[in-house]
C-alpha cells in the first residue's frame, strides 16, 4: 500500500520515479486518517512505517479512536517514538474492539520536519492535517484535506480463531481509483459487505507492476516483504 518519490537503499539502483500526486513532508503538524477495517477483533495494533524516508521520523503523540472511543498509541511503553529511516515501527496492542466494516481514526503528531513522507498515493480517503498538537482533539476545524495515507502500513486485530482470510494483491482495480473517496466503494468493500465470515486484506497499489518497478516496488518484491512479517 505504499507509494514514495524516493527509495532509502544505498546499495540498491534508484527505482524509476512515476509520480501521480503530488508528494509532502510535515513539520509540527496533526495528520489525522481514516482506515475502514475489513475485519474486526477484541483488540489491535497498528503499523507505522518510515520505509522510504531519508531521515528518522518523529511520532511524539498519536491516538486511535473508534467512534467515541479513543486510546493513546504507546510504543514499548513510550508514547513517543522515533523511527529511522527504511524502517518501521509495531505499537503496542490497544484493548480497543473493533468490528467489521467500522472506521478506524488514527491521529500522528509529527513535531520535527519529516522530508517527504511514505505514503499510499490513491487509497480512496482523505487525510486532515492541522498545526500544532491536536491528536486527542475530537473535531479538525479548518483542517486541510488531502487525498493519501502517510506513514500508516497497516493494522492487526486479535481475531477469533480459525478466522478465514483472503487477500486482494494487485493494483488500482483493488485499491479503488474512481471510486468516490470516503464512500468506501472499492471492490474489496463490496466483497467484504457479501461475506457472512471472514474477511479480505485489500493491499492493491495504483500502478502497481508484477515484475518491474512501477509504482512502488514491483508486486512480486511486495509479496515476499509482507508475508515475511508473519513467517515463524
Amino acid at each position: 500500500m505504499l507509494i514514495t518519490t524516493s527509495r532509502h537503499d544505498p546499495q540498491a539502483r534508484p527505482l524509476r520515479v512515476e509520480k501521480l500526486t503530488e508528494p509532502r513532508g510535515f513539520a509540527d503538524q496533526t495528520v489525522r486518517q481514516v482506515l475502514h477495517m475489513a475485519g474486526g477483533g477484541e483488540a489491535l495494533r497498528v503499523r507505522l512505517t518510515n520505509r522510504y524516508g531519508r531521515t528518522p521520523l518523529t511520532i511524539a503523540a498519536a491516538t486511535v479512536a473508534v467512534g467515541h472511543r479513543q486510546a493513546a498509541l504507546t510504543f514499548d511503553g513510550s508514547e513517543q517514538c522515533v523511527i529511522a529511516a527504511g524502517e518501521e515501527a509495531v505499537a503496542d496492542p490497544v484493548n480497543l474492539p473493533v468490528a467489521a466494516g467500522a472506521d478506524l481514526v488514527v491521529s500522528l503528531h509529527l513535531p520535527e520536519k519529516t522530508g517527504l513522507a511514505t505514503y499510499s498515493h490513491k487509497p480512496a480517503e482523505f487525510a486532515r492535517i492541522v498545526d500544532g498538537t491536536h491528536v486527542t482533539s475530537s473535531a479538525f476545524p479548518r483542517a486541510e484535506q488531502v487525498e493519501g495515507r502517510f506513514y500508516i502500513s497497516g493494522v492487526d486485530v486479535l481475531a477469533p480463531p480459525n478466522t478465514p482470510i483472503a487477500v486482494a494483491f494487485g493494483d488500482s482495480w483493488f485499491e479503488g481509483v474512481g471510486t468516490t473517496p470516503s464512500a468506501n466503494h472499492r471492490s474489496v468493500d463490496f466483497l467484504n459487505r457479501r461475506l457472512v465470515r471472514g474477511w479480505v486484506v485489500n493491499q492493491g497499489i495504483a500502478g502497481n507492476r508484477l515484475l518491474r518497478h512501477g509504482v512502488g516496488e514491483h508486486a512480486l518484491a511486495r509479496f515476499d516483504r509482507m508475508f515475511s512479517r508473519y513467517r515463524p
